[in-house]
């Protein structure tokens, strides 16, 4: 994919990286980050929140997509992917100054012929 989106001419800078890494390794460096189908590779996402917070500048957006599911915290689904509830990513983000300012329910995918149900958050560093 990479290769792919190099050939295309249209990106600034392209990174292969651990996620967390890369984040921490450039504090102060993003107004935005967008993690579109990321979590769903992470249960525990506190990591990844204190990465994003110390890599954005102060009034920064981080927006994530997530599975959705009913249960607290997060859950392994059988496909093998993450689904989170939205008062978990509230309660996760809070302690590293990222603050919710938008959140909307869509669907993410299709999935054996059936809508999934994610949410769009959108968090604010502080």
């Amino acid at each position: 994919m990479i290769r792919l989106a190099r050939n295309r001419g249209v990106y600034d800078r392209l990174d292969v990286a651990e996620i967390v890494a890369a984040l921490r390794d450039r504090p102060n460096s993003y107004d935005l980050l967008v993690a579109a189908d990321v979590l769903i590779y992470l249960g525990d996402a506190g990591n990844l929140f204190a990465a994003a917070s110390t890599a954005l500048r102060p009034g920064g957006l981080f927006a994530l997509s997530i599975e959705l599911t009913d249960s607290p915290g997060w859950q392994l689904r059988p496909s093998r992917r993450y689904a989170h509830h939205p008062d978990y990513i509230r309660q996760t983000a809070a302690p590293h100054h990222l603050t919710p300012i938008h959140q909307s329910p869509v669907p993410l995918r299709k999935e054996a012929g059936q809508n999934l149900p994610g949410m769009i958050i959108v968090l604010r560093k502080d």
